[in-house]
């Protein structure tokens, strides 16, 4: 370490030549090295084993810690730790060679795995947003993040993204409240989709309220789509994501929207939903009804259709795709309660029909199933008081995807295939047998080919079960010739493990910790007068043998 920089790691540091550390080491956890290191510098802080955790320091708590939390111990000299010897075996079924092709859906940009020469997003004016298609990206020319306002990732997220107050997560959720700031409008990125009601006439398919015959109905929206994992070796056998159209992926709920109508026959009216701006990455998007307007109750929503997301028929891209003004309309919805008048969204349906409705499997969507899980307060891992407007929300947690449970994440890190059937599975790693994290990317650099992530620019992707939750992946090389720097700030983080057994590393970062995993390199340094966070999380990590920070 050198600067004025800290370094806060929750885990491990571990290093088989000497640790230079000194106080601004924050680790909650143990300090490995050599004879000569200087571990007993460091501070130690109080942390568990549960994932996620933000560990703190001991004196902010009367010099102890609490009940159930441990502190660790410099151990030097430590054995030497050998290198796992992680291999990529996936990257064959990904040779196909790509190109970005600058807002090829509009308003964002996406991207498909395969291999592509040195990549540089750069002077992005306008903003760029990348979206990544699930699979391994080959960066056979180094890869570049260092444009302001521009963003790259694998997540879907909903269009009007929901809002969840971090004091109570309970409060936002089902509410008109959005987010701030909405996941793709981080580092100025301004990406996030966008939907708007509307309530026309259509004769003979008004929808009823009862009773007084007029109120408030709430509308949310998912984001929908499909990715596929292309190999079909045994080790996957059975593959639930290798045949068309791949597994499916639905976001957690948008922010509820409100429309009020008069019931028939005084008014036959019919609520429409436009999208003016489409949720990166979405090819679908589910359209939830509450009978009851946006009263705060998540579990009020019930599932009236599936509809194509504008530009898309069936998952593919076919265009045009809506840029603002008045949208298009969702029309042809399937799957739940039909609507026999063309050309618009919700018709036909009465509200006590709608409640009480049903927790579903995760993976099915018929008529009255609850929305997914909704998104969980963003997680601070420094500089957390007061806490950060910078940061975006997180996902659910992982869970078992059958009724009575609520499925937890089922689009992004915490979502796995295939899942535990009805009656088994462990509560409390209900992944634990599953092999695909639908939607996952591995980042895999050929020898001599280095990454260079600035903070000015973005990156937030997640790794997965298939590739042993490795997300950056770099060829070994002798002599060592990559000096990969990893410079965080709140729209940045790497999901997964950095295996890179022959290359530097320099990391600095921000609020937010650039790394939710592991770093295994020849030698690390953390630099500057930046506060950067290592988070270690067993979900995110490879299977044993499993290795730490080595220089």
């Amino acid at each position: 370490m050198n600067g004025g920089g800290t370094l806060t790691v929750l885990g491990d540091v571990y290093a088989n030549g000497q640790a230079c550390v000194n106080t601004n080491l924050h680790e909650a956890g143990n300090c490995y090295g050599a004879a000569g290191s200087t571990c007993s510098t460091a501070e130690y802080w109080c942390y568990n084993s549960t994932p996620g955790f933000t560990p703190y320091d001991p004196r902010t708590n009367g010099g102890s810690c609490n009940s159930g939390d441990v502190v660790g111990i410099p151990v030097v000299p430590a054995p030497t730790l050998p290198d796992p010897g992680y291999t990529a075996p996936s990257v064959g079924f990904y040779n196909t060679v790509q190109s970005f092709n600058l807002d090829n859906r509009g308003t964002y940009t996406e991207m498909q795995p395969g291999s592509y020469g040195a990549f540089h997003l750069s002077g992005a004016s306008p903003a760029k947003c990348a979206f990544l298609d699930a699979g391994v990206y080959q960066w056979t020319g180094g890869y570049t993040s260092d444009a302001t306002n521009s963003l790259l990732s694998n997540e879907l997220k909903a269009p009007n993204e929901e809002y969840i107050l971090p004091s109570n997560p309970t409060i936002g959720p089902g509410t008109t409240s959005q987010a701030n700031p909405q996941f793709w409008n981080l580092n100025g990125a301004n990406c996030a989709g966008n939907f708007t009601l509307a309530v026309n006439i259509a004769s003979g398919y008004g929808i009823k309220h009862g009773g007084l015959g007029v109120g408030n109905w709430g509308v949310e929206l998912t984001s929908v789509r499909y990715d596929q994992f292309l190999d079909n070796t045994s080790k996957f056998t059975p593959n639930p994501c290798l045949g068309a159209p791949g597994c499916r992926r639905e976001s957690a709920p948008s922010a509820c929207q409100v429309a009020a109508t008069v019931d028939p026959p005084i008014k036959d009216q019919v609520i429409d939903v436009s999208i003016t701006q489409n949720a990166p990455g979405a090819q679908y998007y589910n359209v939830y009804l509450n009978p009851n307007g946006c009263d705060g109750n998540p579990n009020n929503f019930s599932f009236i259709n599936r509809f194509n997301a504008p530009g898309f028929s069936g998952g593919s891209p076919v265009g045009p795709y809506p840029n603002g003004g008045a949208g298009a309309v969702l029309s042809g919805g399937t799957g739940g309660w039909p609507c026999g008048s063309a050309g618009h969204t919700i018709c036909s349906v009465t509200a006590s029909t709608l409640l009480p409705n049903k927790v579903c499997y995760a993976q099915v969507r018929t008529q009255n199933c609850q929305p997914p899980d909704d998104e969980a307060a963003p997680q601070c891992f420094s500089s957390c008081t007061p806490p950060p407007t910078t940061l975006s929300q997180e996902n659910a947690d992982m869970q078992l995807q059958y009724p009575p449970n609520t499925g937890g994440d089922v689009a992004n890190e915490n979502y796995c295939q295939a899942p535990a059937a009805a009656g088994t599975g462990d509560p409390n790693a209900p992944c634990a047998n599953a092999k695909i994290t639908p939607g996952a990317v591995q980042f895999y650099f050929t020898a001599g080919s280095c990454m260079s992530q600035n903070a000015q620019g973005a990156t937030y992707v997640y790794s997965g079960e298939q590739y042993n939750w490795i997300v950056i992946y770099e060829a070994g090389g002798v002599p060592v010739t990559c000096n990969n720097t990893l410079d965080g700030g709140a729209g940045t983080q790497y999901i997964g493990t950095i295996y890179t057994p022959a290359a530097y590393w320099k990391i600095t970062g921000g609020d937010r910790a650039p790394l939710a995993g592991q770093v295994i390199a020849w030698s690390a340094t953390v630099a500057g007068g930046a506060q950067v966070g290592v988070d270690f999380n067993p979900n995110y990590a490879p299977a044993p043998p499993a290795a730490r920070l080595i220089n």
